[in-house]
């Protein structure tokens, strides 16, 4: 985890960029990590100033995914930007996702957990091939086993339309 660390107390002012390559055995370093077989590079470009130091972050790559629609795996591209505001105070305290705020003694900036949350939060809750790219016999396969469910009234609750609001 320490190469995820980037030390910018020995940096000079003014811009500096790094790449890092995110694989499996970077999110496999996480409990119970989401992303499986993934390969991004993450391009880190660090503004650093009298004051405070910006972050660029700009990841891209592919991770493997599951299609939620035909089950099916497949290669979902990534490209995300990302810029995250460090400025130094009393003590360490992450205001939020996008502001950092470390003690004045403080020298690195630990990014593997934001890296990590960075490619997770990516990958959105239903994961569909893109423009519809299901296998279509698998899609036919799926609805033949489907359960229906068929629409049914409880008749308790059909009084109830009858009460008007007066």
């Amino acid at each position: 985890m320490s190469k995820y660390n980037l030390h910018y107390a020995g940096l000079k002012e003014g811009i500096h960029e790094f790449d890092y390559l995110l694989n499996q055995d970077f999110f496999d370093m996480f409990e119970h990590p989401i992303v499986q077989g993934a390969h991004v590079l993450i391009h880190l470009t660090v503004n650093k100033s009298a004051t405070l130091v910006v972050l660029n972050i700009k990841a891209a790559g592919t991770v493997h995914v599951q299609c939620h629609r035909c089950l099916e795996e497949f290669e979902m591209s990534l490209n995300i930007t990302k810029t995250i505001i460090v400025k130094t105070s009393g003590e360490d305290k992450e205001v939020d996702d996008d502001n950092i705020i470390l003690a004045d003694n403080a020298h690195d900036i630990h990014l593997a957990q934001h890296f990590y949350d960075l490619v997770s939060l990516a990958i959105p809750i239903k994961v569909t091939h893109p423009d519809n790219g299901c296998n279509e016999e698998t899609l036919r396969t799926l609805e033949k086993y489907m359960v229906k469910n068929e629409n049914t009234n409880d008749p308790r609750w059909d009084i109830l339309k009858n009460v008007s609001n007066n």
